[in-house]
């Protein structure tokens, strides 16, 4: 057996070398700048105007407060998440994949990784954008640059190998290079704020673009200054159309833009391998990141409604360039902040790449992105996010990727604050945060504020990622094997579970409710495969419990080999798709372990009433593991079970005695007051054949051959009525209510009371609404009639009785087309000296039958018609 991983041993063997070696950032250079920079990105110089200039100041700082209210909330639940344990590589992907469970950790981090992919496309497209308003025709600075749209394609290919050769060197080195970046960005926005005051009334030239999608032939417009005019002029939205795209603009169209001014507030996130303490720096620099930037983009956004007439605005997205006292440092700033955006998006989607790649979700189809450099750096998942970078620009509209990329981030904040909101909910004591500014409404705020924004931003994107994120779920939760990260629904459930198992309270159960609730005796499921298929079926939405004794002493090891045991039966029952539990006691017998397995299985209101049993008979054992795995897994999963399990016992050998068999059956029947069930023949059923047989039957015997001649069927016994019920459970399952009928045969002495006994019978599945037809059988009884007349109450030897009517069976239910047979078992000897014999008689009248089920009932488990 594996030896269990170590408390402190990190879940990804990879990413504690890096910890080890090259996570060196703190919270300013792994989080606070990346978060900045790659939140400014192209809004900051390059669309406020447009923000300001369609939608009008009040809408502008409704929509960044709507969007920063979606972030903040989203980042309160990184925050609680990131504090709660050790946060490894691949930052907001981690933290879903080990919350919710691998199916939406891999399908939420695939979709984040397109998110940032796009992103860093998006950013890229930012960078030629700027180099043509700076430097292509009309540009700000100069015109000696071509723009075409091959030329543009490119100048993005020939940034985005700049991109590509920074983040191949490391973390580091990116980390230098945006401290870098953001003392630039930082001071350009120092002299563009100034700008404001200090430049006054002039003329601003408009791009070619404006007179080749709009119509206008304008070549400037004007540029009041801070004038309180053209700030009341501004207050209101002016939507009109597109110059870069020549189509409309509406509310859902700007904040798909002006929300890609967001989304980096997962770039520290996204670094979490690279940091040195990760659950501190995620929350402090992200919450500082938001608050930095807002206050610059609501400041900002107050100056352009104060100083530039909305024509300007929706007509010059450089404007700000175009109005500062030097023009070429903001096309620095532009120009660095959107390469910094880009990657940093970049360089956090190979992260992502790489911790899927380490984990295995998606089998070896990721396998080569986990390999990494003598740094540490994951370069096969670098050159793959640029290959799709490189692609993904093709499309050359900044605002057009901007839905797709707000989109696939949206999406990616639900699940964020989902993880969140499922640990809150499940009240895990280890969930013990230390970030306490965030609760459960602050979570289910963020999943409903993302969720729904992301349809609203567009509505088409939406469902398409919805959908392949579904598809994802599909195919992970199929092909993914178990991972030990803990399961949040398994919490989730157990939290549930508990409120509904003390509320089920067993002095309140009704008949009308009744359900099967049964404890299956298994020595060694190698030879009962059959039989705990049969028994699924029969539990018809109940409780079903395996049982196993294992004989020894707890002191001695048989604590540790029940350890291993319980692991086995319960790899058994899941590849087997049986939906039941396992229980497994050590005592000193098998008398002692059923006694104890009877009266502890369950909890609560759920605890079960029936006790089945495989026959007491000299039948030799089949290995029949095969049959209770799927076809596909046959060979090696039967080949790993059998060896998981004891060897088969030869014909003659036992683990219990008759005396002890009989012993069990009288324990639970009048000391634990359960009803019994023993299945014989079970190594016959075959339950594939249901559905290649045209029909089959199942037939009920309500007939104790001990006492029916001395008396008729009494149609009150609840042993009857059980064996009713269990044929009719057994008839509602859907496989066997297409392939069967249920049969009833009623014995009598002479023609007339069987008659007599198959019209009370047929009324009485009238009344308990048993869809079975009623058949009346005569056996041939040699002496019966001599019986009868000397009054005798009890059988000198039975088996003259026994015998008949199991020929009368075999003649009725010996075909193979009857799948299971049903009949009475009757009372144990009170004479322990009996129970050979009372065995002896059961198999006799049990002989030759397919699958049967004697049935004891103690249980009320039918009521009639109301």
């Amino acid at each position: 057996m594996d030896e269990p991983a170590s408390e402190n041993e990190p879940l990804l063997p990879v990413t504690r070398v890096s910890q080890q070696q090259g996570s060196k950032l703190g919270t300013f250079f792994g989080v606070f700048i990346p978060c900045v920079l790659s939140i400014f990105s192209v809004i900051l110089f390059f669309r406020m105007g447009y923000i300001v200039g369609q939608s009008g100041l009040l809408l502008a700082i409704t929509m960044f407060v709507l969007a920063y209210v979606i972030i903040c909330l989203t980042v309160l639940s990184i925050s609680a998440i990131s504090t709660n344990g050790a946060i490894k590589g691949g930052g907001a992907y981690f933290m879903i994949s080990r919350t919710l469970g691998p199916e939406f950790g891999g399908s939420v981090g695939l979709i984040f990784y397109f998110a940032n992919v796009f992103g860093a496309s998006l950013y890229v497209l930012g960078v030629v954008e700027a180099i043509i308003a700076n430097f292509g025709l009309g540009g700000a600075l100069t015109d000696s640059l071509p723009v075409s749209d091959g030329y543009q394609y490119l100048y993005g290919t020939v940034v985005l190998l700049v991109c590509l050769a920074i983040c191949l060197i490391g973390a580091n080195m990116f980390a230098k290079t945006t401290f870098l970046i953001f003392i630039v960005v930082t001071a350009v926005t120092g002299v563009v704020i100034l700008s404001f005051f200090l430049e006054g009334t002039k003329q601003i030239s408009l791009p070619y673009a404006v007179r080749n999608n709009t119509g206008n032939h304008s070549n400037t417009a004007l540029y009041t200054g801070l004038n309180l005019t053209t700030f009341r002029n501004n207050l209101l939205p002016q939507f009109g159309r597109d110059y870069t795209t020549g189509s409309m603009a509406d509310f859902a169209v700007v904040f798909g833009v002006l929300f890609n001014g967001c989304t980096g507030v997962m770039a520290g996130a996204n670094l979490s391998g690279d940091l040195a303490k990760p659950s501190r720096a995620i929350p402090l620099g992200t919450i500082l990141a938001c608050l930095y930037t807002f206050i610059i983009y609501i400041g900002i956004s107050l100056l352009l409604a104060a100083s530039c007439p909305g024509y300007l605005l929706k007509h010059q997205f450089n404007v700000l360039q175009l109005i500062d006292l030097w023009p070429p440092l903001v096309a620095v700033g532009i120009l660095t902040v959107t390469l910094s955006a880009a990657l940093s998006a970049l360089i956090g989607a190979s992260r992502i790449l790489h911790a899927l790649a380490q984990d295995e979700i998606f089998g070896p189809l990721l396998r080569p992105f986990k390999i990494v450099n003598r740094w540490q750096n994951p370069f096969v998942a670098v050159i793959l996010s640029w290959i799709f970078v490189q692609i993904i620009i093709a499309t050359g509209e900044l605002n057009k990727l901007a839905p797709i990329s707000t989109v696939f981030f949206l999406l990616s904040y639900t699940a964020v604050n989902l993880a969140a909101l499922a640990l809150e909910l499940a009240a895990a004591p280890n969930f013990r945060p230390t970030f306490k500014y965030y609760s459960w409404i602050t979570s289910l705020s963020g999943v409903c504020g993302s969720f729904a924004m992301m349809f609203f931003v567009n509505q088409m994107y939406a469902a398409i990622v919805v959908g392949l994120m579904i598809l994802l779920f599909i195919f992970v939760y199929f092909y993914s094997g178990e991972r030990s990260w803990g399961y949040i629904s398994q919490a989730l459930i157990f939290h549930q579970v508990r409120k509904y198992l003390l509320m089920l309270d067993p002095r309140k159960d009704h008949v009308k409710f009744w359900r099967p609730q049964i404890l299956l005796l298994v020595n060694n499921p190698r030879s009962c495969t059959q039989l705990i298929q049969f028994v699924n079926d029969m539990k018809k939405g109940g409780l079903y419990v395996i049982g196993n004794v294992i004989v020894g002493d707890i002191e001695t090891g048989a604590g540790h080999y029940r350890e291993q045991r319980m692991a086995s039966w319960k790899s058994l029952v899941e590849r087997a798709k049986v939906k039941a539990f396992t229980e497994i006691t050590v005592a000193s017998s098998v008398r002692l372990g059923v006694q104890n397995l009877a009266m502890i299985s369950g909890l609560g209101g759920m605890k079960p009433t029936t006790v089945m049993l495989g026959f007491y008979d000299a039948a030799s054992p089949k290995d029949l593991i095969d049959d209770l795995l799927p076809p596909n897994k046959k060979k090696q999963q039967a080949t790993l079970l059998s060896q998981s399990f004891p060897a088969l016992r030869s014909a003659h050998e036992r683990s219990l005695s008759a005396d002890e068999y009989v012993a069990i059956i009288d324990d639970c029947l009048n000391r634990l007051k359960k009803n019994v069930v023993l299945a014989r023949n079970f190594t016959s059923f075959d339950r594939q054949s249901l559905s290649k047989t045209n029909i089959s039957y199942i037939d009920i015997w309500p007939v104790n051959p001990v006492e029916y001649l001395s008396k008729p069927i009494d149609h009150s016994d609840t042993t009857v009525d059980n064996m009713l019920q269990i044929g009719c459970v057994l008839h509602m399952v859907q496989l066997w209510k297409k392939t069967t009928e249920i049969r009833v045969f009623t014995v009598g002495t002479n023609r007339e009371s069987a008659e007599r006994e198959r019209i009370e019978m047929k009324q009485k599945l009238l009344d308990i609404r048993v869809p079975a037809s009623v058949h009346a059988v005569v056996p041939s009884m040699p002496g019966a009639a001599q019986y009868l007349a000397l009054g005798s109450q009890t059988l000198d030897d039975p088996l003259q009785y026994i015998c008949p009517l199991n020929e009368s069976m075999k003649k009725y239910s010996g075909s193979p087309q009857t799948k299971v047979v049903i009949t009475y078992l009757w009372h144990t000897p009170e004479d322990p000296r009996l129970n050979r014999l009372y065995l002896g008689r059961l198999e006799a009248f049990t002989a030759g039958l397919p699958p049967t089920l004697l049935v004891r009932g103690l249980e009320k488990v039918t009521m009639k018609s109301q």
